[in-house]
């Protein structure tokens, strides 16, 4: 008998295969406009945190959201980085339609008769 705990573990390694895999993620974002290569601005990274909240209070500053996007992008030099103004700019239709289109890709791709 399998635990819970594998169960589980199992269901998220297929949630992350299948609804956030790098492909999905990149074509929504190119299709939006949000973004036209991958170079300072990860789309994944801005799904964590928009989407998963990571934030220690309900209606983070964008300058909090932007340290913690800081905090995911393991970028080792500080000049590749993204600058606050390039974010804060990022913040536009187009990030809204690149969320809109995450948000019905999970929303049709998702099994309502089970929980993986």
């Amino acid at each position: 008998m399998k635990s819970l705990f594998i169960e589980g573990e199992n269901c998220l390694v297929l949630w992350k295969t299948n609804l956030l895999s790098l492909g999905i993620v990149m074509e929504k974002a190119r299709n939006s406009g949000y973004v036209k290569r991958l170079r300072k601005l990860n789309p994944v990274f801005s799904i964590m945190i928009l989407f998963f909240g990571i934030s220690s209070h309900s209606k983070p500053s964008l300058e909090e959201i932007f340290r913690r996007y800081i905090d995911f992008d393991d970028t080792l030099n500080p000049k590749d980085k993204i600058k606050y103004h390039s974010f804060f700019n990022r913040f536009n239709k187009d990030m809204v339609t690149f969320l809109r289109e995450i948000l019905d890709n999970y929303i049709e791709s998702t099994d309502f008769g089970s929980l993986c």
